[in-house]
């Protein structure tokens, strides 16, 4: 289980679905941006596997 966060971030519109999605992959508490922060469509590679990360509402 991770911590994800989701935060009106580029766009300050309220519609979260063109904002990235934080992924607390290391369990720190913190959000190291290179490898923890997918951008909107992005995919995350995760034991071998893909995960596609998509907000809807």
């Amino acid at each position: 289980m991770f911590t994800a966060y989701l935060a009106d971030n580029h766009v300050l519109d309220g519609d979260y679905r063109n904002d990235g999605i934080s992924i607390d992959l290391d369990g720190d508490g913190k959000i190291q941006k290179s490898w923890e922060y997918l951008p909107p469509g992005g995919t995350l590679t995760l034991g071998g596997r893909e995960y596609n990360v998509k907000i809807v509402y």
